[in-house]
């Protein structure tokens, strides 16, 4: 049940925390990246999930569902804060040193 409280919508569990998004902020789960298309002026993304078959006839496959587009300079920052943040994936052993190394391989880069 909603109410509103201040000029904002409250759930049961009243309002969240200032600075944090509210419950109507689109949320969105993706498995991977299928494809990127860059550019000398936009860098296209397209997220994909796995989506099962409902008559379980033939195992997951995977969908391409949504597009994301950036200015090339906001993917470069993405991908510099996305380091960043790998970095502490690894300091904080929430991923290890194996899977690191298995994604960068799959992904075709190799160590200097």
């Amino acid at each position: 049940m909603t109410e509103k409280e201040g000029g904002r919508e409250s759930l049961a569990g009243g309002l969240p925390a200032a600075g944090f998004p509210g419950p109507h902020f689109p949320t969105v789960y993706a498995d991977g990246v299928t494809s990127v298309s860059p550019g000398a002026q936009v860098v296209k993304i397209y997220l994909s999930r796995l989506d099962s078959n409902f008559v379980v006839t033939s195992g997951s496959t995977t969908q391409p569902f949504l597009q994301l587009i950036m200015p090339t300079s906001g993917y470069l920052q993405m991908a510099m804060f996305f380091n960043k943040v790998i970095e502490g994936l690894l300091a904080n052993k929430f991923i290890s040193q194996e899977q690191y190394d298995e994604a960068k391989k799959n992904a075709g880069i190799s160590n200097p």
